[in-house]
């Protein structure tokens, strides 16, 4: 199993995080859970199909799909071998390729086919080509067709970018009124600007950035409470926490502590969509 992550093209990098790569037997592959990050996908299978399953829901994945924004947990099962390419976006970035207001995405894998049928067209040839150049070219290109039309359309953008990082930088420690505030703005202004370019409220981004700040803190060598945890990454309680971490997880904080090493391995190597790779270890 191989998982390779490239930092993207300067042209790129203020909308995108990285581009990836992930190849497997069908041997190494295997259903695994899949956390909510604050990012995008957009993702290019040239093998085998994927299945998703969210609650009683199942569904295979498109072979050129838009990962939007999730808020729970899903599980991802390969049906053979893996070979994917992908694009993992800033929060507020996909909206720059996929030109479409992203709570329209949210919770959903649609087909890139279905929302801009030329650009993976164009992204499936390039990356049956296994030239990695290609298929940033293929974004460079794309970056510079999508570019908003209007000055409202380019502050809403700044915004939902300027705030969004803003989060990230404190993994979700700010309030939304200290947020707006800051930024010069009403948070109902804020609030647009975010779900018209990354899917989510602010506070919804915000929960989700606290969410794995708490991972960060848990060490299997040297085990902590789960209260100390939880007021470490900026809850107001336990309880706080232990509700974040089920509606986020799918299970209980409890059980956090329990397998603190598969955690830990988790926040160091799970990346949205492919969260059993990396290094092959589990």
């Amino acid at each position: 199993m191989r998982y390779e992550e490239r930092s993207p093209h300067p042209a790129l990098a203020a909308y995108v995080e990285c581009t990836w790569t992930l190849t497997a037997s069908a041997a190494e592959a295997a259903r695994d859970r899949v956390l909510p990050d604050g990012c995008a996908e957009l993702i290019v299978n040239r093998r085998d199909a994927f299945v998703r399953h969210s609650g009683a829901t199942r569904d295979v994945q498109p072979r050129v799909l838009v990962a939007g924004q999730i808020r729970g947990a899903l599980e991802l099962e390969p049906t053979g071998a893996i070979d994917l390419v992908g694009v993992r976006f800033r929060s507020a970035g996909a909206g720059r390729f996929v030109d479409l207001p992203q709570h329209e995405l949210t919770e959903r894998t649609p087909a890139l086919d279905d929302v801009a049928p030329g650009f993976a067209r164009a992204l499936t040839t390039a990356a049956a080509s296994d030239d990695h150049g290609a298929f940033e070219r293929v974004l460079v290109e794309r970056l510079r067709d999508t570019a908003p039309r209007t000055s409202a359309a380019r502050a809403s953008l700044a915004l939902a970018t300027a705030a969004s990082e803003r989060l990230v930088a404190v993994d979700g420690g700010l309030s939304i009124d200290a947020l707006a505030a800051e930024l010069g703005v009403g948070t109902r202004r804020l609030e647009r600007a975010f779900r018209h370019w990354v899917g989510l409220t602010p506070k919804e981004l915000a929960s989700t950035l606290r969410f794995h700040r708490a991972f960060g803190l848990v060490d299997a060598a040297r085990p902590r409470a789960l209260a100390e945890i939880a007021l470490s990454a900026g809850y107001h309680d336990q309880a706080h926490f232990s509700r974040e971490f089920r509606r986020f997880a799918g299970e209980s904080a409890t059980r956090l502590l329990e397998r603190a090493a598969e955690w830990t391995r988790y926040l160091r190597r799970a990346r949205r969509g492919v969260g059993f790779v990396q290094d092959g270890t589990r």
